[in-house]
């Protein structure tokens, strides 16, 4: 129930796009039983932005195994 999934964008500057996890554009960890798992590949993409929120989806596989597949998110504008 403690689980969470973070997700950023490096230098993100307002604009949709798919960053790539490998090549340092975007990055993620999982977080499950207290053990962070980060991600060493896959992607984080932007697929809206408007003046209340930011949407997109994102798929990645961690250091120690573990396949996060299509997620989505909907969070509010910075």
């Amino acid at each position: 129930p403690n689980d969470k999934i973070v997700l950023f964008v490096a230098k993100y500057k307002n604009n949709t796009g798919t960053y790539s996890i490998v090549q340092r554009q975007a990055g993620a960890y999982y977080l499950h039983s207290g053990i962070k798992s980060i991600a060493t590949g896959g992607v984080v993409a932007i697929t809206k932005v408007n003046s209340d929120n930011i949407v997109g989806y994102f798929s990645f596989n961690t250091s120690d195994g573990i396949a996060v597949k299509n997620g989505n998110f909907t969070v509010g504008t910075p």
